[in-house]
């Protein structure tokens, strides 16, 4: 009987110290989850404000009499996904020649 005792009350503290070690698990994966989530989110705004450095880079090339008008084009045109690919010096050209009042005539 005392060997019973002793298997049931061993099985008892094992299954104790897998749900603690499930916790623990639990507690591990949700930290990686945040880990990952603040990660994305980080990668998702270094990409924004890299992306909005070139928009207003090809922009400022074109020499645009008023920046904030094109600006508003190209990324009317950026949102409405009117765009092949992210080559925002072709997205300029295109606005300057389509709104060529919104540019400075240099040449």
């Amino acid at each position: 009987m005392q060997t019973n005792e002793i298997s049931k009350t061993l099985l008892i503290e094992e299954n104790k110290a897998l749900k603690l070690r499930v916790v623990e698990l639990e507690k591990e994966c949700k930290d990686l989850r945040v880990s990952y989530d603040e990660l994305k989110d980080a990668l998702k705004d270094i990409m924004s404000k890299t992306m909005r450095l070139d928009l207003e880079s090809a922009i400022l090339k074109q020499h645009p009499v008023d920046f904030d008008d094109v600006w508003a084009v190209a990324l009317h045109k950026v949102k409405s996904n009117q765009l092949d690919s992210f080559d925002f010096d072709a997205l300029i050209e295109d606005i300057k020649k389509n709104h060529p009042t919104l540019f400075h005539n240099i040449f």
